[in-house]
């Protein structure tokens, strides 16, 4: 090989930065709390199906009878629904649902001590009315807590697109039923300014301005300085011993 001109060398090993940049093996995890990012979402709806896609997922992984129909049930909906809002209690009241899970009750110091929060039996947080001897839905009677978030403004977005757009206290009127959110008011008159065929419909119609006073308006004078004559009429008078009617027009001075 050598005298043909050819010298063989010994191959290089691989560098160091080489040896780094290769991908090391990783364990990828799920959790449903990764797919709750709704401030990515704009729509309610949107959100729930996310989270029910995700739990659907996960549930099939670990069932030997998966589900594959194109569309989420009724049952994946609402435990969709229900995750999100166990998520989002769990994210702004730990303190309170931690102490109600070890029988004690909230701090005075905590804003949900006037709602006496409770855990109901669906593992949400909830809020003790005067209804509870009514033939009302045990939402009505117990609505489930929510801060303002997100998610509370998804939802009074939903509730005022789903009323036809309809005002303010209709919104707090409908969502009170179901739920107990902080500060709801304040969510509905937001939704309702952000709304786009609110702002049309609302809308104030500019008024021109007027033009300046006369003159003769302003300043003072005599009386009968400036006079209009005009007349008025056909006034309908009636004669009494013939009973004949007459027409009359009468002059007005201004």
């Amino acid at each position: 090989m050598a005298e043909a001109g050819m010298e063989l060398t010994k191959w290089s090993s691989n560098s160091q930065a080489v040896a780094n940049s290769i991908l090391k093996e990783f364990d990828p995890r799920i959790d449903v709390r990764d797919s709750t990012k709704i401030n990515r979402w704009g729509s309610l709806g949107k959100a729930i199906r996310i989270v029910g896609w995700a739990l659907r997922f996960i549930g099939n992984c670990s069932k030997k009878q998966k589900e594959n129909s194109p569309q989420l049930t009724i049952e994946e909906y609402a435990t969709a629904t229900k995750q999100l809002l166990k998520i989002t209690q769990g994210e702004h009241f730990l303190e309170e649902i931690s102490s109600l899970k070890t029988g004690k009750s909230v701090t005075k110091a905590s804003s949900l001590s006037k709602l006496a929060p409770f855990i109901g039996e669906d593992g949400l947080l909830r809020a003790r009315r005067r209804l509870n001897y009514s033939d009302l839905s045990y939402d009505e009677k117990f609505p489930i807590i929510l801060p303002k978030c997100y998610l509370s403004l998804l939802l009074t977005r939903d509730t005022h697109l789903k009323l036809k757009h309809a005002g303010v206290n209709q919104v707090v009127s409908t969502l009170r039923n179901q739920y107990w959110i902080i500060r709801l008011r304040t969510l509905a008159k937001r939704v309702k300014r952000e709304c786009f065929p609110c702002k049309r419909l609302d809308a104030k119609a500019c008024q021109e301005p007027m033009a300046p006073l006369m003159e003769a308006r302003l300043k003072q004078s005599p009386p009968f300085s400036v006079v209009g004559i005009d007349y008025a009429g056909p006034i309908f008078c009636k004669n009494a011993p013939g009973q004949k009617f007459m027409y009359c027009y009468s002059p007005v001075l201004f």
